[in-house]
């Protein structure tokens, strides 16, 4: 569901994101300088976009932490040698679909 930083950062921690009915903020984070920060993030594209939302989570992790995380995926995929265009996509898993075999 977070394959984008918008449905982690915009979602999660945008303070506009608070009300009463379909409510995402649940940590009722509201600070404005990190709204202001958000809107200059979606603003962008591509690398700098990225880049610019990694620095906004970390800087809010650092200086805030309305949010904790509590687990990391560590996952393995084990094939067979013939298997060819293995793709593994960290929020999604294995591209069952791209796998050929040689």
């Amino acid at each position: 569901d977070y394959g984008d930083p918008y449905g982690l950062i915009d979602k999660l921690l945008d303070g506009r994101a608070i009300r009463a009915v379909g409510n995402t903020n649940l940590s009722y984070f509201a600070v404005p300088r990190f709204n202001r920060a958000i809107d200059a993030a979606q603003r962008l594209t591509g690398l700098a976009r990225d880049q610019a939302y990694g620095r906004l989570g970390i800087e809010v992790a650092r200086t805030e932490a309305p949010l904790a995380a509590y687990a990391v995926l560590n996952a393995r995929v084990f094939v067979s040698a013939r298997v060819g265009c293995i793709t593994y996509q960290p929020v999604y898993g294995l591209d069952l679909a791209g796998i050929c075999l040689g």
